[in-house]
């Protein structure tokens, strides 16, 4: 960047052609919470005003680490969600997508992968073929490091259930449903 003139116009390459950031439009994290505690806790068991609270700044942190990501690295990620399963190889406990079979679909993938990954909204497994011989590598759709694992446990069951869109949550930052 450089400033020309008197008139202190920044110059720069390609600047003005950046897009701008979205504005999240976040919920309250009542609805998440209603739902856990009605559908997904078969032991009835109630939420804590702490882990209500921790789910609400769980869900602030999700929006805050997908802001920070460009808007095509987001719409990958709501791809993958969308095109996960529950593989059972390496993540157990959560859905996954086969690593080749991404990078084979989108070839040059790796970079949202390593974006994605660095952010801690997803999980590469390891190279450990102690699972089997012929298991691949999984992309994990987990998250991790937040306040409350709550919100990764459950973020892909309440969206389907909810009937909502991976692309316009993750793509759109759009949690008002939340």
């Amino acid at each position: 960047m450089k400033t020309t003139g008197d008139s202190n116009n920044v110059v720069s390459n390609g600047y003005l052609k950046w897009e701008e950031l979205p504005i999240p439009v976040i919920g309250d994290g009542e609805r998440f919470c209603e739902t856990l505690v009605a559908k997904y806790f078969w032991d009835n068991r109630e939420l804590s005003d702490l882990q209500k609270d921790e789910v609400k700044w769980a869900i602030n942190e999700f929006s805050g680490r997908l802001l920070l990501l460009p808007r095509v690295t987001r719409e990958f990620l709501a791809m993958l969600y969308e095109r996960s399963e529950e593989i059972n190889v390496r993540f157990p406990d959560s859905r996954s997508v086969y690593l080749l079979a991404v990078l084979k679909t989108y070839p040059s993938a790796q970079e949202e992968i390593d974006l994605l990954s660095a952010s801690r909204l997803i999980t590469i497994d390891s190279d450990d073929k102690s699972v089997g011989d012929n298991s691949l590598q999984e992309i994990g759709m987990q998250m991790y490091g937040f306040t409350s694992p709550l919100l990764s446990e459950y973020f892909y069951y309440y969206v389907k259930d909810h009937g909502l869109s991976f692309r316009k949550i993750i793509g759109e930052i759009n949690l008002s449903e939340f």
